[in-house]
């Protein structure tokens, strides 16, 4: 494999340095060299195709945003296990107390709200 050397001031190293350790598709300095001067050539040779590439990766990115915002709403909605304990215990004292006092309801949900109102 041929190897070169690039100089370039310290700034400038620590901007691609930060690059390389912020980027998921880059995992070395030698690697964002390679792929800026393939996306360089690419341009140059066929902007239509570059344009094409560029605008793919954007779509990707919103892609992979939209599922990871779908993904932690997701996680959001569910329930723990000690929290589903606690609201079918809600629901059966709710109801036992309905039983004890003859009560009626029409759903579930005010059965609920009637108990707990009772307490």
């Amino acid at each position: 494999m041929a190897r070169i050397d690039i100089r370039l001031n310290e700034s400038d190293k620590d901007e691609w340095e930060t690059f390389v350790r912020e980027s998921p598709a880059i995992n070395s300095m030698s690697g964002l060299v390679r792929q800026s001067v393939f996306a360089y050539i690419a341009d140059d040779d066929n902007p239509d195709e570059f344009e094409m590439v560029v605008e793919s990766m954007e779509s990707l990115k919103n892609a992979i945003y939209e599922l990871e915002r779908v993904q932690s709403k997701t996680r959001t909605d569910l329930v723990t296990e000690s929290e589903l304990v606690e609201i079918v215990d809600s629901i059966v004292s709710s109801y036992a107390f309905a039983q004890v006092h003859d009560l009626e309801f029409s759903s579930g949900a005010e059965l609920f709200q009637e108990g707990s109102d009772e307490f």
